[in-house]
């Protein structure tokens, strides 16, 4: 849980440089009037401009100052959705993420590209990227390289939480600008369990909507 938050964290520093569809169930009305899908919660502070809901067996986490949620208290797989207004009104969600993803590749080692196609992300034009990085726990694999060989000696065979290799992760981040503001949509998981959520995330998107 603490590399998933620390990569949280990493997002939101890298950032600030720079199809609804059917549900589980019938919508339930919250009390504030919201038509909430079926088997799902709403996540998103009624301060957003968006309405963001997730399973409802995921659970629900701010503490990093971001919409958030994971999987479970075992599994870290999470789910986090950003926005931020865009000094330059006219630019693309990809010339964003052209932007973006320069920055990821300053703080993450082995980044590669898995797949980049169009999508809808609240009936608005988005890019859908798939991609897979090392996080080393805050020190890059050029900085682990620069240890001293008395140090690389003595913690040799030490690869207990990644300390040594890293620990691969697999996204897929979803990106729209509208009315001046870029919103990032992302999951993160382990890339050995990607696919064990990827389909609750694909409810995400289909349900994600904008408020009027």
């Amino acid at each position: 849980m603490k590399k998933i938050t620390a990569i949280i964290l990493v997002l939101v520093l890298s950032l600030s440089f720079v199809l609804t569809g059917c549900s589980k169930g019938k919508d339930i009305i919250s009390d504030d009037g919201v038509a909430v899908p079926g088997g799902m919660q709403r996540i998103s502070p009624s301060t957003v401009d968006y309405y963001l809901f997730v399973s409802e067996d995921w659970k629900a986490d701010i503490s990093t100052g971001v919409v958030t949620a994971y999987r479970s208290d075992t599994d870290p797989t999470n789910i986090c959705m950003m926005s931020f207004g865009l000094k330059d009104m006219t630019m693309t969600y990809s010339e964003y993420w052209d932007s973006y993803e320069n920055q990821f590749k300053a703080i993450y080692d082995n980044f590669e590209m898995v797949e980049e196609s169009e999508t809808l992300l609240g009936e608005s034009s988005a890019g859908k990227y798939v991609y897979t990085a090392t996080f080393f726990g805050g020190a890059s694999e050029k900085e682990a390289d620069e240890t001293t060989a008395a140090d690389t000696t003595a913690d040799e065979g030490n690869t207990e939480d990644g300390a040594s290799d890293g620990v691969e992760y697999k996204f897929m981040t979803v990106v729209t600008v509208k009315n001046g503001s870029v919103y990032i949509l992302t999951y993160t998981s382990l890339a050995s369990s990607y696919d064990n959520n990827i389909s609750d995330f694909t409810e995400v998107i289909r349900n994600f909507r904008f408020k009027d």
